[in-house]
């Protein structure tokens, strides 16, 4: 299927998400997790180099039945400490491995999941069974198209690299953040961060064969999935066709 740069529908980046992750069907509404409200953003004017200083102790390589993505650091409580990654990169599994700039590394439950049935339910939380790094501040404001932001990730494996580039374009009701620092697999679910240092966006997907067109999820969307977070719904039983 050719790219296109027309994306102002929500069946198109379903579609386009599709494409990169497979179909997963919703969780159920359980019962929520208790997620405590976030730390407040500041009004700092950050260069790349300081950004990645400050934010480098919030975020992980998240390794995943063999599969590798990143995540990052939003609240900690009660000894305990959660994290952010997309869906698609805990998608059948119910533990992953993060690991710390430090080359330390945690086991993590998966403790909730948005589904990542389209592009806005990409987003699942992660909790530690201790208090690990430092958590980012997410942004309250959709950024400026053409404000300048940075992606901290593993981008096909390497570890803690951060690409700059700028908001490109709102989407989705400005959901959706189109973006041109340059994505690639291992990026999902890693932070962008605006020269402020707050999350921005979370990134989770590239469109295929085209260049600079890249999107994460707003930082709105992921205070209204942090809102009410629900447990993953347990696995289905295989259908047996007789």
């Amino acid at each position: 299927m050719a790219a296109t740069s027309q994306l102002g529908t929500s069946g198109l980046l379903a579609g386009v998400l599709l494409l990169v992750t497979g179909c997963q069907t919703p969780p159920a509404a359980q019962k929520p997790i208790p997620v405590p409200p976030a730390a407040a953003c500041t009004n700092q004017n950050l260069s790349p180099e300081a950004l990645f200083t400050e934010a480098k102790a919030g975020v992980v390589v998240v390794l995943a039945d063999g599969d590798t993505g990143s995540g990052f650091v939003v609240r900690q409580q009660g000894g305990k400490t959660l994290l952010i990654t997309n869906a698609h990169v805990v998608e059948g599994v119910n533990a992953v491995t993060v690991k710390w700039a430090d080359g330390s590394q945690d086991s993590a439950a998966v403790v909730s999941n948005a589904g990542g049935d389209s592009p806005l339910t990409d987003l699942a939380l992660l909790e530690v069974d201790r208090l690990r790094g430092k958590p980012l501040a997410l942004k309250p404001t959709k950024p400026n198209v053409g404000a300048e932001v940075v992606a901290i990730g593993a981008p096909q494996g390497l570890e803690f690299s951060l690409t700059r580039g700028v908001v490109s374009s709102l989407r989705e009701d400005d959901q959706i953040l189109q973006i041109d620092a340059p994505i690639n697999p291992g990026n999902s679910g890693g932070p962008l961060i605006d020269r402020t240092g707050c999350m921005v966006g979370v990134v989770t997907f590239k469109l295929e064969a085209s260049e600079g067109l890249n999107f994460a999820i707003a930082a709105s969307r992921v205070e209204r999935f942090l809102a009410n977070p629900v447990p993953p719904a347990p696995p289905r039983q295989p259908f047996n066709r007789g």
